[in-house]
């Protein structure tokens, strides 16, 4: 069997997108292995297209025949590259018999490498007074006037965003763009985005939480909401249109856009988040919805406002994702009306409501890790936090809800203000994490060893 390269990565990603190292390491596996098989050669080649890649042709680099088992982490050492440049490359090994395997086509793709790439503005819809405030809403409409080539959508947030684009959300990511220490660095994503636009008119939409940036973050002894940061979120977004005919468009976050609040009353990494879906806008974040009641934003000026010099740096780590999803094991009822859902596992992420109720039925979520030894929820360990999302129904058939903006660590979950007698099939768990691949897999015979590996896979 020939040795095969398998697995390309650029900077630890499979194809990432936003690269801001301009001299990317690459990696690869090897599927064919066996005793006494080993790589004795390779040879990387780069270039601008795949048509070129296909052809042997590289015209941003040939490592030429470099004799090395070395398979991890090889420095591009090619071309000058340029910011939002594609790149595709492929890899060819040589085994100890002096037979060749050559890989697939991998690709990366270059971040904003200058300052002036970065065009956009950082906007908010301006709050004050109370600890827990609504979850902000941005739109902004925008014409296609030419056939389009491919998009970028570039995507921050002081706090955490979730961007959408005709009604769609944008990438499967949640919590974005992660925690930093906000002074100085902000992360930003990089999506294509090219499949969700449409030719003529289309929307661009954003919401945000407080996140790490402005919510109640850190703990104490004492009942004090604490924000660290800043004291709303702030928003950064620009989008990258490259036509057929060669020429270029921006759409940015700038004075032009429009906010409003809507159904999430707060959103908070400790409180929990309140969702009212009688507040909620239908088709906020499509083309042709009347935004004439809607706020102008306002525009940070960095130089103006202190904390505000952060630097904008691409996000070189797998996202956080809903990774899976875990039906409850078990439904009690410890106290009439009170209804606590066992999912056998601690996690960390949020709970995924199905229910059908009349309009203004208030449904609590508390969540907790461990049972008080006479049936109820252990939530002493929580101090200050409250843990708690709050559904607040329309009324309007099945309605399924999760929060955006939140996440907690829990094995139980119990449910009030449900008029009936809830069901296990009404609330799934949504396990949330980075989407870190697992590279490899434990087991014996030891059942109490391989619980432990177990232990060590959920811990992480």
């Amino acid at each position: 069997m020939k040795l095969i390269p398998i697995q390309l990565r650029c900077e630890h990603l499979e194809n990432p997108l936003g690269l801001e190292i301009t001299h990317p390491r690459l990696s690869w596996a090897l599927e064919g292995k066996g005793r006494n098989r080993r790589q004795t050669a390779y040879q990387i080649w780069v270039s601008s297209t795949p048509e070129l890649l296909s052809e042997d042709r590289a015209d941003l680099w040939d490592s030429g025949v470099i004799h090395s088992s070395e398979s991890v982490l090889i420095s591009y050492a090619g071309v000058t590259l340029h910011s939002a440049q594609s790149v595709f490359w492929k890899v060819q090994v040589w085994d100890e018999t002096g037979q060749t395997g050559e890989s697939e086509v991998g690709e990366w793709e270059m971040g904003l490498l200058e300052p002036e790439d970065f065009r956009a503005q950082w906007i908010r819809l301006e709050r004050g007074g109370a600890d827990l405030l609504p979850a902000p809403m941005f739109r902004r409409e925008f014409t296609l006037e030419k056939p389009l080539k491919s998009a970028r959508l570039y995507a921050s947030a002081r706090g955490v965003y979730e961007a959408r684009l005709n009604g769609q959300k944008v990438g499967q990511q949640v919590l974005a763009p992660g925690w930093t220490d906000y002074h100085t660095r902000v992360q930003y994503q990089t999506f294509d985005v090219t499949a969700l636009l449409e030719p003529g008119e289309n929307a661009l939409g954003m919401t945000s939480g407080d996140g790490w940036f402005c919510g109640q973050l850190g703990w104490t002894f004492a009942p004090i909401f604490t924000r660290h940061y800043g004291e709303t979120p702030e928003l950064w977004m620009q989008l990258h249109l490259e036509y057929e005919d060669g020429s270029s468009g921006w759409v940015c976050t700038d004075s032009t856009w429009k906010t409003s609040t809507g159904p999430i009353v707060h959103a908070d990494l400790y409180a929990g988040e309140r969702y009212d879906a009688r507040l909620e806008q239908t088709g906020w974040d499509r083309v042709g919805f009347d935004d004439s009641f809607w706020h102008s934003v306002q525009v940070i000026v960095p130089e103006n406002v202190t904390g505000r010099s952060s630097k904008l740096v691409t996000d070189r780590a797998q996202p956080i994702k809903v990774v899976s999803s875990l039906e409850p094991t078990a439904l009690s009822c410890p106290t009439p009306g009170t209804y606590i859902y066992d999912f056998g596992q601690n996690i960390s992420g949020w709970a995924r409501l199905q229910v059908q109720a009349p309009a203004g039925t208030e449904l609590v979520m508390r969540f907790s890790e461990v049972l008080s030894a006479d049936g109820p929820l252990y939530t002493e360990s929580l101090r200050s936090a409250k843990q708690t999302d709050v559904y607040i129904c329309k009324g309007k058939g099945l309605e399924i809800y999760e929060p955006r903006f939140t996440f907690h660590g829990f094995r139980f979950l119990e449910l009030t203000g449900y008029p009936g007698v809830p069901t296990l099939e009404m609330v799934q768990a949504q396990v949330v994490a980075s989407d870190t691949p697992f590279t490899g897999q434990f087991e014996c015979s030891s059942e109490l060893v391989n619980q432990l590996f177990s232990n060590i896979v959920w811990g992480q």
